[in-house]
Formats: C-alpha cells, structure tokens, sequence
C-alpha cells in the first residue's frame, strides 16, 4: 500500500497545522512531502512543520541574499 495523508502517522498534526493556516490537510501533507512552496502562507506551513520535527528548515530558493563574485 502506498503512503498517502490518510494513513499517515502524522495525520493529526497536519490537521491541525491546517485548521491554523485556513487550508486543507492535504495540502499540508503535500507540502511536507516535496511541493514546492508557492504561496507565502506555505512558509508558515513549511515553518509549522519544521518546528512538529516533519520536515527540516530548508535555505529559500528565491534569493538567499548571498552573492556571488
């Protein structure tokens, strides 16, 4: 059987982490497990998840504000 939101050990927390954002589950799910982030409610999310120990925090991809010379 394949991983899916609906038999995830983490269910619940992306229940809640979803009910905080305004969004669903899935969405959240999604995120966790490689969607690029493409609103900037997901950093929120993305955050959300780092600090349940989900997901680890990752450098942004738009521009880290390092240059290169």
């Amino acid at each position: 059987m394949s991983k899916t939101y609906w038999n995830s050990t983490h269910k619940w927390t992306y229940i809640r982490i979803a009910l905080k954002h305004f969004t669903t589950p899935t969405r959240v799910y999604e995120l966790a497990h490689g969607i690029r982030e493409m609103h900037s409610a997901d950093r929120g999310i993305m955050h959300d998840l780092a600090e349940a120990k989900i997901v680890r925090r990752k450098h942004s991809r738009h521009g880290g504000g390092h240059s290169s010379n």
